[in-house]
């Protein structure tokens, strides 16, 4: 009975990092690229047979792989 939490490594941090504290602003086609990444993430989320509502949407909660794509968590 011991409950665990397995989350996947994200290399890139997060966007609100990216954004913030990555220095220079990241060209406007990978932040375009963010923003469909993230309604794509939330669309599935919020699909019929999920019925998953994420509720604490934010740019800390999107979180970049290697490749910097997005993932919502």
């Amino acid at each position: 009975s011991n409950l665990m939490i397995v989350m996947e490594m994200m290399e890139g941090g997060s966007v609100w990092s990216q954004l913030r504290e990555g220095g220079p602003l990241p060209p406007f086609r990978m932040r375009a690229n963010w923003a469909i990444d993230t309604g794509k993430g939330m669309s599935y989320l919020h699909r019929e047979d999920n019925q998953i509502l994420h509720m604490d949407l934010k740019s800390p909660n999107l979180l970049l792989d290697s490749s910097l794509r997005v993932k919502v968590y």
